[in-house]
């Protein structure tokens, strides 16, 4: 028997026939999707082995094989209550062999000035922050971008989401065909919802993140034909976080040393544990 969405007490959009099952349809689903806390009846336990939903597994783990780095250009939109920053960024992405995700992002002003820059080698991630001066480093791992107010998400799960792949390496305890789940991951239980390409593949087209107090959402938009986002909107409830990106590399031949950072000359060098969250304006 397959599985139905419920999403408690949101009800579904009214969705005209017009809108068929082209991307126009696809935009208003994930739009509500991402809006709302879905209950879902997901097949568990040996049902996941049923031929549908093992292909679907098996499809997305396919899929999510083949994307393993980037590189590209764009621009960061940042909102925390009335705060605004709108700027242009540089992304670089690689996933290693053993599963280290290596992060790095530059974001500057239209006239080139560096505003702030992180990366992370997987193991250590070291921030910029030129605005105040300061250096920040720390290992890797839970709340390593809370500095820049995403506590919500750490730099592994980032990485990967701007891959569009999930971030938990189990396998997922319940599945329908256009959904995975995963309880505990991340600390809480992720909701993957994927829509299918004509060309055959699966893409990530949002997940949902149910624990407190780190909930999150992410919404994927214009995917690329090697199923990477253009788009990619992370909403917490400190932050929004929105990347649009138009120049979109694979980045096969990404250099180690671009995921290192050394503090410049005139910044104060500081301790992960020694920085608090940015206040909330």
């Amino acid at each position: 028997m397959q599985s139905r969405v419920i999403f408690g007490d949101c009800q579904p959009p009214f969705l005209p026939f017009s809108c068929g099952d082209g991307p126009l349809r696809w935009a208003l689903l994930v739009l509500f999707a991402s809006s709302c806390t879905p209950t879902l009846p997901l097949l568990r336990g040996a049902e996941l082995q049923t031929p549908a939903i093992a292909a679907f597994i098996a499809q997305v783990k396919k899929d999510e094989a083949t994307r393993t780095s980037l590189s590209a250009e764009g621009s960061l939109t940042l909102k925390r209550n009335v705060a605004k920053l709108k700027a242009r960024m540089s992304v670089a992405v690689q996933l290693d062999g053993e599963g280290a995700t290596r992060v790095r992002l530059d974001v500057s002003t239209d006239a080139g000035n560096v505003l702030f820059a992180l990366a992370t080698n997987g193991t250590r991630v070291t921030i910029l922050d030129l605005e105040h001066k300061q250096f920040i480093a720390g290992p890797a791992g839970p709340g390593d971008l809370t500095p820049i107010g995403l506590s919500a998400i750490d730099t592994r799960a980032l990485g990967r989401l701007l891959l569009a792949r999930t971030p938990c390496a189990e396998a997922p305890s319940g599945a329908d065909q256009t959904h995975l789940e995963w309880q505990g991951c991340l600390g809480g239980t992720l909701l993957a919802t994927y829509a299918p390409n004509p060309n055959g593949h699966v893409y990530l087209r949002a997940l949902a993140l149910d624990a407190r107090p780190t909930k999150f959402s992410a919404t994927l938009i214009g995917h690329t034909t090697l199923g990477i986002a253009r788009r990619v909107e992370l909403v917490t409830k400190d932050v929004d976080f929105a990347v649009a990106l138009d120049e979109i590399d694979p980045g096969d031949a990404l250099d180690p040393e671009l995921f290192e950072l050394s503090p410049p000359p005139g910044v104060v060098v500081m301790d992960r544990s020694e920085v608090a969250a940015p206040p909330q304006n």
